[in-house]
Formats: C-alpha cells, sequence, structure tokens
C-alpha cells in the first residue's frame, strides 16, 4: 500500500508472462518490484521516496541502468541537477553513448544557466538521433536564454517539424517565435 491506495506489485511484474516470485534473471520478485514502488512514487511526484527506492536499487543491482535514469528524472524535478548530471554520467558509462542522456544532460545543464554546455549536449544528441523533437526543443530554450533568437526559431520549427502535434512545441511558438524573422 502505497499513500493509501493498493496497488499489485504482482500486475506490474508479470508484464510479459513472469513467474510470480522472480524476474526472468531469477530475481526475487519483491526485490524488483522495489523498482516499481518507486516508479509509482514518481508518478505521484514523491520524488524523495521514489530516490530512496531508486538508490537501494542501484546498491542492490536491480535494473541498475533504469534506476539510475530514473532517479536522474527524480533529483532534476526536486532541483538537485548536479545530482542528475552525476546519475547520467553514470549511466553513460555502463550503457555507452545515447542521445536521450545527452539530451537529460542538455536540460540540466540548461537549469544550471550552463548554456552553452547545455547546446553542446543537445548537439551530440541531435548528431546520433536528428528526428529527435525533445533535443530540438530544448536546445531551443537555451539559445532563447543566450538571446539568440534566429537560432532559437529554427530549432523550435525543426522540433515542430518532428512532432507538429506537441501541444507546449506550438503553444510556445506562437508565444516567443512566431514574429521573429
Amino acid at each position: 500500500m502505497v499513500d493509501g491506495t493498493s496497488y499489485s506489485i504482482k500486475a506490474v511484474l508479470r508484464p510479459r508472462g513472469l513467474r510470480i516470485g522472480t524476474n526472468r534473471t531469477g530475481e526475487p520478485g519483491l526485490r524488483i518490484g522495489i523498482y516499481y514502488i518507486g516508479k509509482i512514487l514518481e508518478i505521484q511526484k514523491k520524488y524523495f521516496e521514489a530516490i530512496e527506492k531508486y538508490t537501494y536499487c542501484i546498491n542492490n543491482e536491480i535494473k541498475e541502468c533504469d534506476s539510475l535514469s530514473s532517479r536522474s528524472n527524480c533529483y532534476c524535478r526536486i532541483g538537485e541537477y548536479n545530482l542528475a548530471l552525476k546519475d547520467l554520467e553514470v549511466l553513460q558509462d555502463k550503457i555507452g553513448y545515447n542521445s536521450q542522456i545527452y539530451a537529460n544532460k542538455g536540460i540540466n545543464y540548461v537549469f544550471l544557466n550552463k548554456l552553452n554546455d547545455a547546446i553542446k549536449e543537445f548537439d551530440k544528441s541531435i548528431s546520433m538521433e536528428e528526428n529527435n523533437p525533445f533535443a530540438y526543443y530544448n536546445r531551443s530554450v537555451a539559445y532563447y536564454r543566450l538571446s539568440n533568437f534566429k537560432q532559437a526559431k529554427a530549432d523550435i520549427e525543426k522540433a515542430l517539424k518532428y512532432d507538429s502535434q506537441n501541444e507546449k512545441y506550438n503553444e510556445e511558438y506562437n508565444r516567443f517565435y512566431k514574429n521573429i524573422s
């Protein structure tokens, strides 16, 4: 039971026919269930509690890469951007170069107001995945904050090219970029 609401860990533990009590690698279900409890807490925006669950998982090598990524997201949500970056660096060491990791690092640099570092991370993300609207959108934010409005507009237009239905991108384009020539 989490926050007075009961959740069925069994349902979460059986996503592809897993046997009750173990995952595919034979880990006890309760251990791996801690990761999913962290996900539930994260969805409920209980980031500190989720961080505790993910830290347990990382320390006990349970879904370690997923836990690092999720804990990094939680750190970002509570404003601990340097800790988020540290987790992303560890994750990158474990799984190698990944477009989403670069984009997430870029976001944390934006929040730290290290805009040139952010742009470098978004550039790396885009070089690996050219049709990544998330990276284009967030790079546009960095350029906008540097008062490079033409480049910011070009990037948000690319984001919209790859995700034209995104309400946030459309709203910000109409609000900030539409009249920039």
